[in-house]
């Protein structure tokens, strides 16, 4: 259980962590003695850059000098190596007992058996997610059963300009939208922008647009089984249409000019350089375009057709392997990870605001004012009752989400029209679903 609000923490000193059990910070996991004072060893992977690597090396140093006899060897790559590595371990039966999973892997491995039900642990209170809400939990169930305990949540919203926009004598975006009133707005806005600067980027190739686009509608991408697309061609035509419309409105480039531009490393990329006024992107990101913008950036909801929330929330989640040896030392270090307030303010949400909303809290009590947006947005999105769970996407997505962004290439390009590509796309994408039957 943890032990005092995170209220306490505002006063509290970053340079004073010395671990779990002995910190000045008393609202943390306690030194657990689920080793019984045997030698063991944990492997742990994970994916990142320099930053993160040393982040997550000081909080593993810290829980091995809090638990001694455990040792955690880490195995840490970068994002498309760990997958390759994972992959290779995973179908000889070598994976870490300890690894992060995304909502687009994670149905695989289950269906292939890597990964441990976790309910057990949750339930008894090994792994503590009483106050967490449904919501953050969600992105860690498949088919009932709890295989990932969250980690980090991101979101796609629209971040904007709003010195831009407001210089060219524009409302800025409001809290909330739907679709129409979406397309709307951009409109009325590429009447008031300079003919060199874009309204926004195309969404019409973000999987994570296009998701959020069919569970505002009521929709989901696949069936709960993973054995089919959960959606209609007509869903699929309406949403490049209004790209289109978009594109010939001038509002958007083109997939090409689209695909360029978000390739373009964050320092030049157009919402930096006022090449655009909003673009679809990741929460967790606000900090870092802020810190390269010379306006100030903010970002906002995404545009539904219900009206309704429709965001997914995007999971790093840690899952335990089924080979594993170590079980319940497993266990205790993702309680630690997930729950740990100090390990959390070390680790800054690197991959994205925690679920535990103690630690958003202790977080916001530190962070800087592009930080705050990150975790109020994650905050928004987890207390929005009309938010629709998170779903594993089925195997294969990859491939067919591909497919997405290859199509509307070809549409906005006029090779093929709306109907042909949508045909083109969705006998493509049931040929991949039909390995999963």
């Amino acid at each position: 259980m943890k032990k005092f609000f995170a209220a306490l923490l505002g006063a509290l000193m970053l340079a004073s962590i010395t671990g779990c059990g002995g910190s000045a910070n008393d609202k943390n996991v306690s030194t657990s003695e689920v080793n019984s004072g045997k030698d063991t060893t944990i492997r742990m992977s994970w994916w990142g850059a320099n930053t993160r690597n040393e982040r997550m090396n000081q909080i593993l140093d810290t829980y091995e000098k809090d638990h001694p006899g455990i040792t955690v060897t880490r195995e840490y790559t970068n994002w498309n190596d760990y997958w390759t590595k994972f992959t290779t371990q995973a179908a000889t039966g070598t994976q870490p007992d300890v690894s992060p999973f995304v909502m687009q892997s994670i149905r695989e491995y289950v269906n292939k058996g890597v990964l441990l039900p976790l309910d057990e642990y949750v339930e008894s209170g090994k792994i503590d997610l009483s106050d967490w809400t449904e919501t953050a939990k969600s992105p860690g169930i498949l088919d009932g059963k709890i295989y990932g305990i969250v980690y980090a949540l991101s979101a796609q919203g629209v971040i904007y300009n709003q010195q831009l926009i407001e210089s060219v004598g524009g409302e800025i975006p409001p809290e909330t939208w739907t679709m129409d009133e979406f397309v709307a707005y951009c409109k009325d806005l590429r009447a008031k922008l300079p003919d060199d600067v874009w309204v926004v980027e195309t969404a019409a190739t973000s999987d994570h647009a296009f998701e959020a686009y069919i569970r505002s509608i009521g929709k989901t991408v696949y069936s709960e089984d993973g054995k089919s697309l959960g959606f209609e061609k007509k869903d699929l035509a309406s949403w490049f249409a209004l790209w289109e419309d978009l594109r010939k409105s001038g509002c958007t480039p083109d997939a090409g000019e689209s695909a360029e531009a978000a390739a373009l490393p964050y320092e030049s990329s157009y919402l930096v350089l006022g090449k655009t006024a909003m673009l679809f992107q990741n929460c967790n990101l606000m900090p870092t375009f802020n810190s390269l913008s010379d306006s100030e950036l903010f970002i906002t909801r995404a545009p539904s057709v219900s009206g309704n929330g429709c965001e997914i929330l995007q999971p790093t989640a840690f899952g335990i392997s089924s080979k594993s040896k170590v079980v319940d030392e497993s266990v205790d270090l993702i309680n630690y990870l997930v729950n740990d307030i100090d390990a959390n303010l070390v680790f800054k949400a690197d991959y994205g605001a925690p679920a535990d909303p103690e630690a958003i809290e202790a977080l916001n009590a530190e962070a800087t004012k592009d930080e705050k947006k990150n975790y109020d947005f994650i905050d928004l999105l987890v207390k929005d009752s009309t938010l629709p769970e998170t779903v594993a996407r089925a195997e294969g997505s990859a491939t067919i989400m591909d497919a997405l962004k290859r199509t509307y290439e070809n549409i906005s390009s006029g090779a093929v029209d709306i109907n042909a590509g949508v045909d083109d796309f969705f006998a493509e994408a049931e040929d991949v679903l039909s390995k999963n039957q």
